[in-house]
């Protein structure tokens, strides 16, 4: 029997007669990740000038997601000592982690006991306030994203089997927003050109860029990876979130 990872668990993969299957390797041979090279590019980026703002939001994902998000919060700890911020996890229409599911998320980070950690609830719209209308539909999104003074969104972009990238906005919309902009979004996918690696003409990844145009947002960061087997990171990608994000796809 054939499995396949999804979150913490291995379910099953059933082969039809006629079908083929092939495991393909990541290509673990480009040049690894390193923390001074992410302290670069941070910098680069103007992070210690973000950070002036005040103490921020970090958006992570949950444990659906290959993120790596305890070694990048170790290492931007490592590079700003003072570094201190509270948390939240997009759970998009997934339920709450559990603990073991929370210790994974942040696994090689400990998080500061004056430190708060918040899970987004998708169905909790009293939790969200309207932030836009796309497609004749109301938006909302959790009032946590809009009472800091700077966000910051931890991220990895891998094909997506109808969006075309995860990654990115992703972590927003649908990680932070109300149940029913989901439906609306995942409703595209049965077009054709919904499809794994396409975002132009991709309706669910149009349905995206609508959003993220829509909405006003407070200041971002944006910190994508690519990465290999076993959540080791390849690459980062540090600032603005659209542009972090393309250059993590290509």
């Amino acid at each position: 029997m054939n499995t396949i990872r999804f979150g913490s668990e291995h379910l099953p993969l059933n082969v039809l007669p006629g079908d083929s299957l092939a495991a393909r390797e990541p290509l673990d041979d480009i040049p690894a990740w390193s923390i001074a090279e992410f302290s670069r590019r941070l910098h680069q980026a103007g992070f210690g000038r973000f950070l002036d703002r005040g103490k921020p939001l970090v958006v992570v994902n949950d444990a659906f997601r290959p993120t790596p998000t305890g070694r990048v919060l170790a290492a931007i700890r490592e590079t700003y000592p003072d570094f201190r911020a509270d948390f939240i996890v997009a759970c998009g229409n997934h339920p709450a982690p559990h603990p073991d599911e929370i210790e994974s998320i942040f696994a090689g980070y400990a998080i500061p006991d004056d430190s708060r950690l918040f899970f987004h609830d998708a169905h909790d719209l009293r939790a969200m306030v309207p932030a836009g209308i796309v497609d004749g539909q109301p938006i909302h999104l959790n009032r946590i994203l809009f009472d800091y003074p700077a966000v910051i969104v931890i991220g990895s972009v891998e094909p997506h089997y109808f969006a075309g990238f995860t990654g990115g906005r992703k972590s927003l919309i649908p990680g932070l927003c109300d149940e029913q902009t989901t439906r609306r979004n995942h409703a595209l996918a049965v077009s054709p050109a919904a499809q794994p690696l396409r975002l132009a003409g991709n309706p669910v990844a149009g349905h995206l860029d609508r959003v993220m145009a829509a909405v006003t947002w407070p200041p971002l960061f944006s910190i994508q990876l690519v990465t290999g087997r076993d959540q080791t990171p390849l690459d980062c990608f540090c600032g603005d979130l659209a542009a972090s994000f393309a250059e993590a796809v290509a």
